[in-house]
């Protein structure tokens, strides 16, 4: 068991997907891509950031023969009422398809923004579609909250990840996996401790009530580009094996970078030997769109390359941002 080591080769015009500076729903940022693939093309979800800073779901769709060419259909959801948990921000959209239906789960930021730090976050709620497309939320409180760990009290942030991912349980049954953000840090000068985040997973027998949350990965204290976060862990199957991009945290850029870990069973992850062996995708340390952070991966496969999406600097503010990389033959 070993790690991948991409090797990416970013695009030229990067940013694919940048703020519209003209557009009245994402003239602030494009944050938090999710990709899918729906025929002939890539649909990407969003949260796109308006002229008040309120980040809504949206859509950009890009055939597959041009995955840089993007056409904006705009929001799909608007935002909660002024007590809901989602009234400001709406940000990682995760679709995915259930038999017939499609299901999102995303992040909700209530009014007053981030007035109480990571904590502000009161949970992730959920959509439901027959299409894609058109959508209805599942109520106007959290579906999914951060408050099941004992060594963490008063804690209610959870954040985002990739999309549910199908696995057969013990007995046979489908069991659908979520793999999520648990950021558990507090306001602190010390981002150390301000930015805290951890890695959970919890578990569903049909895509919709999630239950038996663990955490699955924390951050490496030693490992100064990893002291403050490992978070928002997206995971695909490889044959037997489960891999994963996660962005951390530390205090050597003082932002995120990409890095990747594998396991054989989707809960005790190798991270490599230290240093930079698991870094996948690291901020380009120039005044670029990508030069001080890079996040929030979403990956397709393209037979055998692998091309992510991806966000940099300011959490999506520079935009959406793609790379490609050859899989070695090891991977399936």
């Amino acid at each position: 068991m070993d790690l991948i080591r991409f090797q990416w080769q970013r695009e030229v015009r990067n940013p694919v997907l940048p703020p519209d500076a003209n557009s009245t729903f994402d003239c602030q940022a494009c944050m938090t891509p999710t990709v899918i693939v729906r025929g002939d093309e890539y649909w990407l979800y969003y949260a796109g950031a308006d002229a008040n800073d309120h980040r809504r779901v949206c859509l950009a769709i890009a055939p597959r023969d041009r995955p840089t060419v993007f056409r904006r259909l705009g929001p799909l959801l608007d935002l909660g009422g002024d007590d809901d948990f989602d009234a400001h921000w709406m940000v990682c959209p995760r679709p995915y398809q259930v038999g017939d239906r499609w299901y999102m789960i995303y992040t909700g930021l209530p009014k007053g923004g981030w007035s109480k730090g990571l904590q502000s976050i009161r949970g992730l709620g959920m959509a439901v579609s027959d299409d894609g497309l058109n959508w209805r939320k599942l109520g106007t409180e959290p579906s999914l909250s951060g408050d099941q760990f004992d060594q963490y009290p008063g804690n209610t942030s959870i954040g985002g990840g990739g999309p549910p991912l199908r696995v057969v349980a013990p007995d046979g049954s489908a069991l659908y996996r979520l793999y999520c953000s648990l950021p558990v840090g507090r306001p602190h000068a010390d981002k150390r401790i301000d930015q805290e985040k951890l890695s959970l997973v919890c578990h569903s027998p049909d895509g919709v009530a999630w239950s038996d949350y663990r955490i699955v990965m924390r951050r490496r204290c030693e490992l100064a580009r990893e002291d403050c976060a490992a978070n928002y862990p997206v995971v695909w199957r490889d044959g037997e094996l489960f891999r994963c991009l996660y962005c951390s945290i530390g205090t050597r850029w003082g932002a995120y970078s990409i890095a990747e870990a594998v396991s054989r069973d989707g809960y005790e992850w190798y991270r490599g030997e230290g240093g930079d062996d698991n870094l996948s995708l690291a901020p380009t340390e120039d005044d670029s769109w990508e030069g001080k952070m890079t996040c929030y991966p979403t990956l397709v496969r393209e037979g055998r390359v692998m091309r992510v999406y991806y966000n940099g600097n300011g959490y999506g503010r520079s935009g959406v941002g793609t790379a490609t990389a050859q899989l070695p033959a090891s991977v399936r």
